[in-house]
Protein backbone atom coordinates (compact mmCIF):
# COMPACT_ATOMS: atom_id res chain seq x y z
CA UNK A 1 0.00 0.00 0.00
CA UNK A 2 1.22 3.45 -0.90
CA UNK A 3 1.09 5.58 2.26
CA UNK A 4 0.03 8.78 0.44
CA UNK A 5 -2.81 7.13 -1.51
CA UNK A 6 -5.67 8.27 0.70
CA UNK A 7 -8.42 6.11 -0.81
CA UNK A 8 -6.39 2.95 -0.22
CA UNK A 9 -5.66 4.05 3.35
CA UNK A 10 -9.38 4.60 3.90
CA UNK A 11 -10.21 1.09 2.66
CA UNK A 12 -7.43 -0.41 4.77
CA UNK A 13 -8.71 1.53 7.79
CA UNK A 14 -12.19 0.11 7.24
CA UNK A 15 -10.75 -3.40 7.02
CA UNK A 16 -8.81 -2.94 10.27
CA UNK A 17 -11.90 -1.47 11.94
CA UNK A 18 -14.03 -4.45 10.83
CA UNK A 19 -11.39 -6.79 12.26
CA UNK A 20 -11.48 -4.90 15.59
CA UNK A 21 -7.84 -3.88 15.12
CA UNK A 22 -8.58 -0.40 16.37
CA UNK A 23 -5.02 0.86 16.61
CA UNK A 24 -4.38 -0.20 13.01
CA UNK A 25 -7.61 1.47 11.89
CA UNK A 26 -6.64 4.75 13.55
CA UNK A 27 -3.22 4.69 11.87
CA UNK A 28 -4.79 4.15 8.44
CA UNK A 29 -7.42 6.83 9.00
CA UNK A 30 -4.66 9.22 10.10
CA UNK A 31 -2.93 8.70 6.78
CA UNK A 32 -6.16 9.12 4.84
CA UNK A 33 -6.84 12.42 6.64
CA UNK A 34 -3.26 13.59 6.16
CA UNK A 35 -2.91 12.80 2.46
CA UNK A 36 -6.41 12.87 1.07
CA UNK A 37 -8.91 15.37 -0.19
CA UNK A 38 -11.86 13.81 1.55
CA UNK A 39 -15.45 14.99 1.31
CA UNK A 40 -17.34 15.96 4.47
CA UNK A 41 -19.47 12.80 4.55
CA UNK A 42 -16.43 10.53 4.36
CA UNK A 43 -14.60 12.58 6.97
CA UNK A 44 -17.64 12.36 9.26
CA UNK A 45 -17.74 8.54 8.94
CA UNK A 46 -13.99 8.38 9.62
CA UNK A 47 -14.37 10.55 12.73
CA UNK A 48 -17.12 8.23 14.02
CA UNK A 49 -14.93 5.16 13.41
CA UNK A 50 -11.88 6.82 14.96
CA UNK A 51 -13.95 7.81 17.99
CA UNK A 52 -15.33 4.28 18.24
CA UNK A 53 -11.81 2.88 17.95
CA UNK A 54 -10.51 5.11 20.74
CA UNK A 55 -13.57 4.23 22.84
CA UNK A 56 -12.94 0.49 22.40
CA UNK A 57 -9.29 1.04 23.34
CA UNK A 58 -10.53 2.86 26.49
CA UNK A 59 -8.83 6.10 25.39
CA UNK A 60 -11.81 8.24 26.31
CA UNK A 61 -10.20 11.71 25.96
CA UNK A 62 -9.22 11.02 22.33
CA UNK A 63 -12.60 9.39 21.67
CA UNK A 64 -14.27 12.53 23.00
CA UNK A 65 -12.15 14.76 20.72
CA UNK A 66 -13.01 12.71 17.62
CA UNK A 67 -16.74 12.61 18.32
CA UNK A 68 -16.71 16.33 19.11
CA UNK A 69 -15.21 16.92 15.65
CA UNK A 70 -17.88 14.70 14.11
CA UNK A 71 -20.62 16.62 15.95
CA UNK A 72 -19.25 19.89 14.58
CA UNK A 73 -19.98 18.49 11.13
CA UNK A 74 -23.39 17.01 12.02
CA UNK A 75 -24.72 18.24 15.35
CA UNK A 76 -27.90 16.15 15.15
CA UNK A 77 -26.32 12.77 14.38
CA UNK A 78 -27.92 10.33 16.80
CA UNK A 79 -25.06 7.88 16.30
CA UNK A 80 -22.48 10.51 17.28
CA UNK A 81 -24.60 11.76 20.18
CA UNK A 82 -25.02 8.23 21.56
CA UNK A 83 -21.31 7.57 21.31
CA UNK A 84 -20.52 10.90 22.98
CA UNK A 85 -22.90 10.09 25.83
CA UNK A 86 -21.29 6.65 26.27
CA UNK A 87 -17.89 8.34 26.46
CA UNK A 88 -19.17 10.83 29.03
CA UNK A 89 -20.66 7.98 31.07
CA UNK A 90 -17.34 6.09 31.05
CA UNK A 91 -15.62 9.30 32.19
CA UNK A 92 -18.29 9.61 34.91
CA UNK A 93 -19.38 13.02 33.60
CA UNK A 94 -23.06 12.26 34.15
CA UNK A 95 -24.33 15.83 33.81
CA UNK A 96 -22.63 16.16 30.43
CA UNK A 97 -23.97 12.75 29.41
CA UNK A 98 -27.53 13.83 30.28
CA UNK A 99 -27.20 17.01 28.22
CA UNK A 100 -25.99 15.00 25.22
CA UNK A 101 -28.72 12.39 25.69
CA UNK A 102 -31.43 15.05 25.87
CA UNK A 103 -30.19 16.40 22.52
CA UNK A 104 -30.32 12.88 21.10
CA UNK A 105 -33.77 12.29 22.57
CA UNK A 106 -35.06 15.48 20.93
CA UNK A 107 -33.76 14.21 17.58
CA UNK A 108 -35.03 10.65 17.98
CA UNK A 109 -37.52 10.16 20.85
CA UNK A 110 -38.35 6.56 19.88
CA UNK A 111 -34.77 5.33 20.01
CA UNK A 112 -34.45 2.47 22.50
CA UNK A 113 -30.74 2.99 23.08
CA UNK A 114 -31.28 6.62 24.05
CA UNK A 115 -33.90 5.60 26.59
CA UNK A 116 -31.60 2.89 27.91
CA UNK A 117 -28.70 5.30 28.38
CA UNK A 118 -30.92 8.00 29.92
CA UNK A 119 -32.35 5.52 32.41
CA UNK A 120 -28.92 4.13 33.19
CA UNK A 121 -27.50 7.56 34.03
CA UNK A 122 -30.49 8.36 36.22
CA UNK A 123 -30.22 4.94 37.89
CA UNK A 124 -26.52 5.45 38.64
CA UNK A 125 -27.39 8.78 40.23
CA UNK A 126 -30.22 7.21 42.24
CA UNK A 127 -32.62 9.57 40.47
CA UNK A 128 -36.23 8.31 40.33
CA UNK A 129 -36.51 9.52 36.72
CA UNK A 130 -34.87 6.24 35.73
CA UNK A 131 -38.28 4.59 36.01
CA UNK A 132 -39.81 6.87 33.35
CA UNK A 133 -36.92 6.17 30.97
CA UNK A 134 -37.10 2.44 31.61
CA UNK A 135 -40.87 2.54 31.05
CA UNK A 136 -40.27 4.32 27.73
CA UNK A 137 -37.68 1.69 26.80
CA UNK A 138 -40.14 -1.06 27.62
CA UNK A 139 -42.81 0.64 25.50
CA UNK A 140 -40.37 0.78 22.58
CA UNK A 141 -38.63 -2.59 22.88
CA UNK A 142 -40.58 -4.73 25.36
CA UNK A 143 -42.62 -6.54 22.72
CA UNK A 144 -39.57 -7.60 20.68
CA UNK A 145 -38.68 -11.27 20.81
CA UNK A 146 -34.95 -10.56 20.91
CA UNK A 147 -33.57 -7.85 23.15
CA UNK A 148 -30.02 -7.30 24.36
CA UNK A 149 -29.28 -8.70 27.81
CA UNK A 150 -28.82 -5.17 29.11
CA UNK A 151 -32.47 -4.38 28.24
CA UNK A 152 -33.68 -7.49 30.04
CA UNK A 153 -31.76 -6.38 33.13
CA UNK A 154 -33.52 -3.00 32.95
CA UNK A 155 -36.89 -4.72 32.54
CA UNK A 156 -36.19 -6.73 35.69
CA UNK A 157 -35.40 -3.52 37.59
CA UNK A 158 -38.64 -2.05 36.25
CA UNK A 159 -40.68 -5.14 37.23
CA UNK A 160 -39.15 -5.10 40.71
CA UNK A 161 -40.04 -1.43 41.08
CA UNK A 162 -43.68 -2.15 40.20
CA UNK A 163 -43.73 -5.18 42.47
CA UNK A 164 -42.35 -3.12 45.36
CA UNK A 165 -45.02 -0.48 44.65
CA UNK A 166 -47.61 -3.28 44.83
CA UNK A 167 -48.52 -2.70 41.20
CA UNK A 168 -48.59 -6.44 40.55
CA UNK A 169 -50.42 -6.28 37.21
CA UNK A 170 -47.73 -4.05 35.70
CA UNK A 171 -44.94 -6.19 37.15
CA UNK A 172 -46.60 -9.29 35.68
CA UNK A 173 -47.02 -7.62 32.28
CA UNK A 174 -43.33 -6.77 32.20
CA UNK A 175 -42.26 -10.24 33.28
CA UNK A 176 -44.59 -11.81 30.70
CA UNK A 177 -42.42 -10.26 27.97
CA UNK A 178 -39.52 -12.58 28.89
CA UNK A 179 -39.03 -15.90 27.12
CA UNK A 180 -39.75 -19.05 29.06
CA UNK A 181 -36.13 -19.78 29.97
CA UNK A 182 -35.65 -16.31 31.44
CA UNK A 183 -39.04 -16.40 33.10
Amino acid sequence: SIPFYAEVQLVLGDIQFARHNYQGAIERYDRALEYGFIDRTTEFRMRIKRGTSYYNMEDYPNAEKEIDRALKQNASSVEALLLMSAIKIKMEKYGDALRVLNRANAASPDNAEIQYQLGTVYYRQDDPRHIASFERLFAIAGARKENPAKYRKVFLILAKHHFDQRNFERADAILASFDENTH
